[in-house]
């Protein structure tokens, strides 16, 4: 199976690939997908919108951002530069799991 992210934006259902996510963020009741070639909205919560399998593409670095890890160019101290050099805040309750998992990308 391809990674990817079943989406219901509107009134269809979207299979976005994996690859081309960028981050998921939570707006008011929705979530906002980012993707290479476009955006989505689905009605779930980023938790829910993700499938425990791919978990592990993503860091959570705040209360509403999952940032795929794919897509993350560098790390300052309390934000991700992602490939487009959009900028991502890294909250307090989130900052040492995130830098940890920022991290262990280049081990092994």
């Amino acid at each position: 199976a391809v990674p990817a992210i079943l989406i219901k934006d509107r009134s269809s259902y979207v299979a976005v690939l994996l690859s081309h996510i960028i981050l998921i963020s939570k707006i008011g009741r929705k979530s906002y997908i980012k993707c290479t070639d476009g955006e989505y909205y689905d009605t779930r919560r980023p938790e829910l919108l993700i499938p425990e399998q791919l978990r592990d593409q993503f860091i959570r670095c705040h209360q509403g951002y999952w940032i795929n890890k794919s897509m993350i160019k560098e790390l300052n101290h309390d934000e991700f530069i992602l490939n487009d050099d959009f900028r991502i805040p890294i909250s307090r309750t989130f900052r040492d799991q995130a830098r940890k998992e920022f991290f262990s990308m280049f081990r092994d």
